[in-house]
């Protein structure tokens, strides 16, 4: 009797040990599973939300970045010291709320006539990688609430994780890089630097995040402490942000309450105005197709961080800029040229960051 009771107990020892491993196997598969679907993409399960909550939208295949064609431009072959990691803006209207096909020849055209000419910033301090993404049309921005716009961000920001991470693990070969966007890529931008910059790895050989006509909050700072807004022209490892309006304009969709922003001229986050002494004048596109530009010197009367939107205030805008405006988000916008107007001053100040961030490796 004895024999079989030992017997016994090592029977149920067995099973119960079996049990045990079986629960911990499927914890750690789940726990793999789990964090693999992280790793790859956060912004998954918020894609699978707004399938359902809006059927009505078709979502476009997603890009393959390990395929060429998914790519404005990838110079791995050039020997600049550092890379450029560049997300174009809104590029396209007119279809209603949609996302951008990116197999369709016209889109294309303007996301690289677009991309190239923002890029001509970096010329000789970066070499440039643009990936083509599944981006918001223009009408997704209009008569919309912030919070019903974000959903349909989700599925450009996760091509942009993607583009990312592919270009991290296949090009980046451990050089510094800058990030660049306008518009809707800066949107996309910050959705980079909360998603993938919480790690040292990749942070630590970041130049600057450069933000063009969209803004962070102090709200998201806080939020997201690895984000961090320059404070002067050579600090590195920051984020630089603008937004131009004239004098009367109030936050707004890419200019939230909050909003945080650096001065082109002066580098200031506060309220002084620049000396215009120091502005080097704009880059003005006239004609993207073509690429063909024209310089413009004349300086504003006046550049300050406005105390009541965060953006950048101008006086003394030329009538005919005021005219050619994009007027999407009102007359007091100058979005179209958030970053022409201060082309020359950026362009100095991309070399006087990229100087400064090699001087101290």
């Amino acid at each position: 009797m004895a024999e079989k009771i030992k017997q016994t107990i090592i029977m149920v020892s067995k099973i119960i040990l079996m049990k045990e491993i079986n629960k911990f196997s499927a914890l750690f598969l789940i726990a793999v599973f789990l964090a693999g679907c992280a790793a790859v993409s956060p912004v998954s399960e918020k894609i699978a939300q707004f399938h359902a909550e809006h059927p009505e939208t078709a979502i476009p295949v997603a890009p393959d970045y390990s395929q060429a064609s998914s790519w404005i431009i990838t110079e791995s072959a050039g020997d600049a010291p550092a890379d450029v990691f560049y997300i174009y803006p809104t590029i396209f209207a007119g279809e209603g709320i949609s996302f951008m096909q990116i197999t369709d020849p016209v889109k294309r055209k303007n996301a690289s006539d677009y991309s190239m000419f923002n890029m001509g910033l970096f010329s000789g301090a970066a070499n440039r990688y643009a990936p083509y993404y599944r981006q918001a049309s223009l009408e997704t921005f209009v008569n919309n609430t912030y919070e019903n716009i974000k959903s349909y961000l989700y599925v450009p920001c996760e091509d942009v994780i993607k583009a990312f991470d592919y270009y991290i693990k296949h090009y980046n070969k451990g050089k510094p890089f800058f990030l660049a966007g306008f518009s809707q890529g800066a949107v996309m931008e910050e959705c980079l630097l909360k998603y993938r910059f919480n790690n040292r790895k990749i942070s630590s050989r970041l130049i600057a995040a450069y933000l063009f006509g969209y803004s962070i909050t102090a709200e998201e700072m806080k939020k997201y402490p690895w984000i961090k807004q320059a404070s002067g022209e050579k600090d590195t490892g920051v984020f630089i942000s603008l937004n131009t309006h004239l004098p009367g304009a109030v936050p707004m969709i890419v200019m939230r309450p909050g909003s945080v922003s650096n001065n082109p001229v002066n580098w200031r986050t506060d309220t002084v105005p620049a000396d215009m002494k120091n502005y080097k004048g704009a880059v003005i596109l006239k004609d993207m197709s073509a690429g063909t530009t024209e310089e413009d010197k004349t300086p504003f009367a006046s550049v300050r961080v406005s105390s009541v939107t965060g953006g950048i205030e101008l006086d003394g805008v030329r009538e005919v800029y005021k005219k050619k405006a994009l007027k999407v988000f009102g007359d007091k916008y100058m979005h179209t040229y958030d970053f022409m107007f201060f082309y020359n001053n950026l362009s100095e100040n991309i070399l006087d960051r990229l100087e400064a961030f090699m001087a101290s490796r």
